[in-house]
């Protein structure tokens, strides 16, 4: 777990800084300032959920490949969802 948990930070990073970058030299007083900036929070969000998806899927891989297995934490609790018939 620790493997995947490096992996998702690196990428979290990376993404961290190309947005800094790209805030750097864009204008945020032009006419599409606001619209722009909803419009990079959304691509932020976006980039952050494929990332921890990602991050997931890599540190599950893994763990196969390595023999390994992901066990929840000992403080896990099983919850039982109904389902419709």
């Amino acid at each position: 777990a620790a493997v995947g948990s490096l992996v998702t930070t690196i990428l979290f990073l990376i993404g961290r800084v190309v947005l800094n970058i790209f805030l750097m030299f864009s204008s945020t007083g032009s006419i599409f300032g606001a619209a722009g900036s909803v419009v990079i929070l959304l691509f932020w969000i976006y980039y952050s959920s494929q990332i921890l998806l990602y991050g997931a899927e890599f540190t599950w891989l893994y763990a196969q490949r390595h023999g390994e297995s992901i066990r929840p934490h000992r403080m896990a609790r099983i919850i039982e969802t109904n389902q419709p018939d």
